[in-house]
């Protein structure tokens, strides 16, 4: 009995900087008998976590150290459009961007309400669509948000969002299995192109489409961004 191995599954997402998420499976050996002993396991998932750390450390450099944006396929572009979210406003037919958010992300509430040329960045034509991991209420808060599926619920989550406590305002409900369906389509889409939230998928008006992972750094950086968005969002704030 003491030389079977017990397989044991880990999976690990963490958040950091700009919200630059990493995600990464590791499945590991761990004899049963030792599996008995707790202070063997602590000490073992203490190296572990260590392993992880490391990984974490080339994997975030090796992000920095990649220009952003960078491009999307077709393939890829054709998926995010595909993807069920929220419109910022009315007969966009064919948006330009899309925003990745998670319901309790605080860098996302900060985008939320980010000026751009002197006005919200809210009221920019997009699309966003709210994957979740963030918390254990992510889940049924971006059910809700798909649920009322207007512009009104994205400013109930962010207008009330709990800083200290890092939790989005809109109230969860339990998922329905379309809702469940769509959120897991989103956030494998969303893992596949980085997993940052915010993390903006967008066409620019030379016909690029292009990611930016995280919260650009000041109102500057944003507009690089929506400046170069492709018409009908070029000129962004209707009359």
């Amino acid at each position: 009995m003491q030389n079977q191995l017990k397989p044991i599954q880990y999976s690990l997402i963490i958040s950091g900087g700009h919200a630059a998420i990493n995600d990464f499976n590791t499945r590991v050996l761990l004899p049963l008998s030792a599996s008995r002993d707790t202070g063997f396991v602590r000490r073992w998932l203490s190296q572990v976590l260590l392993f992880c750390a490391a990984l974490l450390a080339l994997s975030v450099s090796a992000q920095a150290a990649t220009p952003m944006p960078w491009s999307v396929t077709d393939l890829q572009w054709q998926q995010v459009r595909s993807l069920r979210g929220l419109y910022t406003q009315p007969g966009m037919s064919v948006p330009a961007l899309y925003i990745f958010f998670d319901p309790d992300c605080p860098w996302c509430a900060k985008l939320w309400q980010m000026q751009l040329d002197g006005k919200p960045f809210k009221d920019v034509p997009a699309v966003w669509i709210p994957v979740t991991y963030l918390a254990s209420d992510s889940l049924g808060k971006g059910a809700a948000l798909l649920r009322q599926g207007n512009k009104a619920a994205l400013e109930r989550n962010f207008a009330h969002y709990d800083t200290a406590h890092r939790s989005g305002g809109i109230a969860a409900v339990e998922p329905s299995a379309t809702e469940r369906q769509a959120l897991g389509h989103a956030k494998a889409v969303w893992l596949q192109l980085g997993g940052a939230t915010p993390m903006f998928v967008y066409r620019t008006s030379t016909g690029e489409a292009l990611v930016y992972l995280g919260l650009p750094k000041d109102s500057a950086a944003l507009a690089s961004i929506v400046h170069t968005l492709a018409p009908p969002h070029l000129s962004v704030y209707p009359e």
